[in-house]
């Protein structure tokens, strides 16, 4: 006899039935649309809980802790973010020398800082715990992406985990200031969730085509790692293997209208033009340089052991080594033909999200040496596409070994260790960003000559009454800059500044002003050096007035 309706709570059902449709009714709790959520969101919570302890570093102490523009949110300060650069502060003049700094217009990254100040104030563990919260839901939309493009749920739901763990986001996520890099990813893959749902309808005018297309401007104000999200539809057209519609092609290409608008007012904002004719000769050791930190990418993601912070390369690479990783890269172009569909997609994902950081197109007026900038940051777009493709490396034995017994053993002992060495070291390099003076000295000894390094080592020194120790980091800063010949008088003249004040500090009056006094000859509009050489000044008068 069917049960309908209530009927199971009749006391005449047997407990065992009773039992059993009650779990029925309940089902939906163990659902897939509740534990992947949950299993995601613990984690990322566990593998970067370290982080958590942390404070403010490097480029928070610019962009939050004392930039007062993001601390308050009115129609002024809004006007401020939408009509400056990033790196642009109010408290601290601005100067043609930081042209290169002011290079980068992100008015939704600053107003996203501005709002979690309003919320959080100075207490970092909430602007951590928001990361964290933010990388877990961008795990969770590559596992919807994914499904839409590949149908196996194991592959996805391993891929958006890995995501999660992998070492090489700590940059991005145990940061403060990384809210920048999770924020940018989060609307691109909004942007591109919403390209897959338009491609497949057959109007043009659509709420799925307006908001991909806002969510993909949202993406460009916010950073511009995700400028090639709307080829990514590429991705899902093949996937589906349809045919590319004059339609559909249509759909992606309108997406770009978004990066003319955003050149053009950042063209009429900062006075900056995208294209100069200066920097657009590099030479064969330039685009070597690119192909060697594309190899760099790949073998940091497959072996994300060694992190690596702020590094910069000059184009300098042996032609040998230049040899064998265009010929790697050749080799897999080469049999991209021959592999699996999904194969195929993920290293297109991969390429796709690639091109905005391969310093491809140096476009800077200011990059006159062709130096290229390395973090491990610059992954968290394209280790999505890397991330696809592990986990269909790994759980390819399910397509040739038929025993359930022995792939499920295999997978494991392959899988298992793999996620549980992924999670330790994620940990191990979120513990790093938990203390400042740790993070300073790794990147000084992976990268002596990080200038932004030794002057936040100098300045967490000063912060903490340890003046002697400051002064000789800006000491060796100042020999840094002058010994390889970076002329930044901004750079410079911070240096000497901060030199200044240890010496004031120390009462070493005359040493002050001497190094206030260079401050001054390398940047004359420092407000800071002539304040402290006008103080320095007058103790060293009483100074002499009470040694009479």
């Amino acid at each position: 006899m069917n049960v309908t309706g209530r009927s199971w709570i009749n006391s005449k059902t047997p407990p065992a039935n009773r039992l059993f449709n009650l779990l029925r009714i309940r089902r939906h709790l163990f659902s897939e649309a509740v534990w992947i959520p949950v299993l995601l969101l613990a984690a990322g919570f566990f593998s970067h809980s370290p982080s958590l302890k942390g404070g403010f570093v490097w480029d928070d102490l610019t962009l939050i802790v004392n930039h007062s523009s993001i601390q308050e949110i009115s129609p002024k300060n809004i006007r401020y973010i939408f009509t400056h650069s990033y790196f642009s502060n109010p408290d601290i003049p601005e100067t043609k020398e930081t042209a290169f700094r002011g290079g980068y217009f992100r008015p939704m990254a600053n107003l996203g800082y501005a709002l979690l100040y309003s919320i959080f104030k100075l207490n970092p563990t909430g602007w951590h715990m928001t990361n964290i919260f933010l990388h877990c839901l961008n795990g969770l939309l590559l596992f919807v992406l994914f499904q839409r493009m590949i149908s196996d749920k194991a592959v996805c739901f391993l891929s958006a985990l890995l995501f999660t763990l992998h070492p090489c986001f700590h940059q991005a996520v145990d940061y403060c200031t990384g809210f920048i890099d999770i924020l940018s990813l989060f609307f691109t893959l909004t942007s591109v969730l919403f390209l897959f749902k338009w491609l497949d309808e057959k109007v043009f005018l659509s709420l799925s085509g307006f908001l991909c297309f806002t969510s993909f401007l949202l993406c460009l104000l916010t950073k511009e790692t995700g400028l090639s999200a709307p080829l990514l539809g590429l991705c899902y057209l093949l996937s589906k293997r349809q045919k590319l519609f004059s339609n559909q092609l249509v759909k992606i290409l309108i997406l770009f209208i978004n990066l003319i608008f955003i050149f053009m007012w950042r063209k009429y904002v900062l006075s900056l033009s995208l294209l100069d004719n200066s920097v657009l000769t590099p030479t064969w050791q330039y685009y070597a340089t690119v192909i060697h930190l594309l190899v760099k990418y790949i073998y940091n993601f497959l072996v994300p052991f060694c992190p690596l912070f702020m590094q910069q390369y000059q184009a300098f690479i042996p032609f040998h080594t230049v040899l064998w990783e265009t010929a790697g890269i050749l080799f897999v172009l080469t049999g991209f033909y021959y592999f699996s569909l999904p194969v195929k997609l993920a290293l297109l994902w991969f390429f796709i999200s690639w091109i905005p950081v391969s310093n491809l197109f140096p476009l800077h007026p200011n990059i006159s040496s062709f130096a290229l900038y390395y973090s491990d940051h610059l992954l968290y777009f394209a280790g999505t596409g890397l991330s696809l493709l592990v986990a269909l490396c790994l759980l390819s034995p399910d397509r040739f070994i038929k025993n359930q017994l022995i792939r499920f053993l295999l997978i494991s002992f392959i899988v298992l260790p793999l996620i549980y060495s992924w999670t330790s070291q994620t940990r191990k390099n979120s513990s790093v960003w938990g203390n400042p003076e740790q993070l300073y000295l790794k990147v000084i000894r992976s990268n002596p000559c990080n200038a932004g390094a030794f002057l936040n080592l100098g300045v967490y020194y000063a912060m903490n009454n340890r003046h002697g120790e400051a002064l000789l980091q800006y000491k060796t800063l100042y020999d840094v800059l002058i010994k390889n010949q970076i002329q930044e008088p901004g750079m410079i003249s911070q240096c000497l500044t901060n030199m200044g004040y240890s010496y004031f500090q120390l009462n070493n009056w005359p040493k002050a002003a001497q190094s206030y006094q260079e401050a001054l000859d390398w940047l004359p509009t420092n407000s800071f050096a002539s304040n402290g050489l006008a103080e320095s000044r007058k103790r060293m008068k009483k100074e002499r007035f009470f040694s009479r």
